[in-house]
């Protein structure tokens, strides 16, 4: 018998361009686009050049003009990681 699995939903590899806004690890403010790599129901994996703190709280909108009024507030879980353009959270 195979256990159940972990994950509430399934990873699907989705490219979003975003805007990110908020506070680094530094205190600077800042306001930058972004992209997600991976999306689920709960939540979204997506590379960032700046570093973040765990349990902060990003403000995220869609970049495309029809989705520009898609907007909302992220609680940041951490950083999984580092690319060549940016930090995994």
């Amino acid at each position: 018998m195979t256990s159940p699995s972990r994950r509430r939903t399934d990873r699907v590899s989705l490219t979003l361009l975003m805007e990110v806004a908020g506070t680094d690890s530094h205190g600077h403010e800042f306001k930058e686009p972004t992209r997600t790599l991976l999306i689920n129901r709960t939540g979204a994996v997506i590379v960032f050049e700046r570093e973040l703190e765990a349990n902060q709280v990003i403000h995220l909108r869609r970049r495309a003009p029809s989705e520009a009024h898609r907007e909302g507030q992220a609680r940041v879980v951490g950083q999984f990681g580092h690319q060549k353009d940016g930090y995994l959270y």
